[in-house]
């Protein structure tokens, strides 16, 4: 599947990739609450790097966050808000590290999501 078709095509123009959900940290934010309203939990997120002349690629320390799994007897629709919670609370503090930590405004961090759909095998978005 991918991933960027369930995003409007402002947010799909923006990902780093055609097939996956990688955005810069407030198109990141509206992502999130988008596909949490559309059903799907967030399974992590991973850290990517857009350099001045367009490249991209994984920063040297690898940043990132991989969600703790679903609870026996927990609903999907509390699991989906608590996986989107979970994500933006650690997207907004790696953003804030980010922001504190850089040293050139040659480049800007990107987030990859992983998702899943209700009764959707887990899957790896991010190579």
């Amino acid at each position: 599947m991918n991933d960027t078709n369930l995003l409007p095509e402002a947010l799909r123009k923006q990902s780093l990739s055609e097939r996956e959900i990688v955005l810069p940290f407030q198109e990141t934010l509206q992502a999130l609450e988008i596909l949490a309203t559309a059903g799907y939990s967030l399974q992590g997120w991973e850290g990517w790097i857009r350099y001045a002349n367009g490249k991209y690629g994984h920063p040297l320390m690898v940043i990132g966050a991989i969600e703790f799994g679903r609870r026996p007897g927990q609903t999907w629709v509390d699991y989906v808000q608590e996986t989107k919670n979970f994500c933006r609370q650690t997207i907004e503090k790696e953003q804030k590290h980010w922001n504190i930590q850089a040293k050139s405004q040659e480049q800007t961090l990107y987030f990859c999501l992983a998702i899943e759909a209700e009764n959707e095998k887990s899957k790896e978005n991010c190579p």
